[in-house]
């Protein structure tokens, strides 16, 4: 999420974070998806600031593994208008 009217950013930050949330995701059992929310604080190139838990998806370590997948994403990806928002909410669902 975030990143102005980029409609396809969220793709961009979600394949720049991925590789970096290393947890053993356990066989989904019923609809539950546990979702982390991290409000990440860019500087004008796109380097990560600072990260900051919003919304924990309930399990700690999934937490953390997201944490360090959004600080390995570093910089993040530029957006099509050329500059970065000074913060960017990121949402990571554990099966998406």
């Amino acid at each position: 999420a975030g990143g102005g009217r980029d409609d396809g950013y969220g793709a961009k930050v979600r394949a720049c974070v991925r590789p970096g949330v290393s947890y053993p995701t356990p066989p989904r059992s019923g609809s539950a998806n546990p979702t982390a929310q991290y409000r990440v604080q860019l500087s004008s190139d796109g380097k990560v600031n600072n990260v900051t838990l919003t919304r924990s998806s309930g399990n700690s370590g999934f937490d953390r593994a997201v944490e360090t997948g959004i600080r390995r994403c570093n910089p993040f990806p530029k957006p099509s208008t050329g500059r970065y928002a000074p913060v960017i909410d990121v949402v990571y669902r554990m099966y998406d």
